[in-house]
């Protein structure tokens, strides 16, 4: 009968009292945010604000010296323009299983400003963006910013 009773707890078992709060799913976001803080150093908590940018060489993506084991201490929070699948899934790795806390990283690409794009940048094709450049040149720039003596017109610029 235990064996039974233990077999159908499984599941359920696998997040126990070992397990922190902040890597339980069935926790509420909240109680895992505060649990996760509060396990955090000051020197972690800064680190989350940290972004390290990666380099491209003749060999393909790289990152500077040091920075990996930046990544492993958790002084690290997102990496800019890492270039290619497998090497931001190595990076992740590293974040996700060889840090105290398995904080994943954040990663961004520098794509407006010129990251393997030409003008014009794909994601000004988007609908919403062609709508909220349309109605931008329609409207004067004073109703636009807010700044304009029609109130009732003021109240509905958002």
């Amino acid at each position: 009968m235990m064996l039974i009773l233990g077999i159908l707890m499984l599941p359920a078992g696998l997040y126990t009292q070992s397990t922190p709060i902040y890597l339980d799913p069935k926790q509420p976001i909240e109680r895992r945010v505060e649990d996760l803080l509060g396990r955090m150093t000051l020197e972690e908590k800064v680190g989350q604000l940290t972004l390290y940018t990666s380099d491209y060489d003749v060999t393909g993506p790289t990152i500077r010296e040091g920075y990996k084991d930046d990544i492993k201490a958790g002084k690290v929070g997102g990496i800019f323009n890492a270039f290619g699948a497998d090497y931001t899934r190595k990076l992740q790795e590293m974040a996700v299983k060889e840090t105290r806390l398995n904080i994943p990283l954040l990663f961004g690409y520098d794509v407006i400003h010129g990251h393997k794009t030409i003008f014009p940048v794909p994601s000004f094709k988007a609908p919403a963006v062609l709508f909220t450049i349309k109605l931008a040149s329609l409207l004067p720039l004073s109703i636009v910013t807010g700044i304009t003596s029609d109130a009732v017109f003021a109240g509905t610029v958002v």
